[in-house]
């Protein structure tokens, strides 16, 4: 009993808490071949996490145009299910001096919201292009 205290620091320090977890920053690697087509090589890895948007970068080395779109929205559905949101949205594209793109993304529990007001942007363009987590659970929800 004298342990107790011992090894339940021991098990926080290795297993870490649940809220280290959800503030973990996401990153996503594929390298996968397609014999007849182009092979699938690209990172997705999320820079910066605050409370509403994330900001991330995608390095892009081969692929086709539907299998790279679709890795990208996956890495956005997976950092919306870890946030626990059930909404996400693209408010802001780019590509940065290293020929990566960047993407900002807002993160949301409705899509009842005025992107602009509710993530403090100013970019017109940005619309209302919610996308549903729940759209996406076919998809990626056993593809782990």
């Amino acid at each position: 009993m004298r342990n107790l205290p011992v090894l339940t620091l021991f098990l926080v320090i290795t297993l870490g808490s649940p809220a280290e977890a959800a503030d973990t920053l996401y990153r996503r690697d594929v390298k996968q071949a397609n014999p007849g087509g182009k092979d699938l090589i690209m990172s997705f890895q999320e820079i910066r996490r605050d409370e509403k948007t994330s900001l991330a970068k995608v390095t892009f080395v081969s692929g086709a145009s539907v299998p790279v779109s679709m890795f990208i929205v996956r890495g956005f559905y997976d950092i919306a299910k870890a946030r626990g949101s059930t909404h996400f949205i693209k408010l802001r594209e780019w590509k940065a001096e290293d020929d990566s793109w960047m993407y900002l993304v807002g993160f949301s529990n409705s899509k009842d919201i005025v992107p602009q007001e509710y993530f403090k942007v100013d970019d017109e363009s940005i619309g209302d292009k919610f996308m549903a987590v729940s759209d996406f659970d076919l998809l990626f929800k056993q593809d782990k």
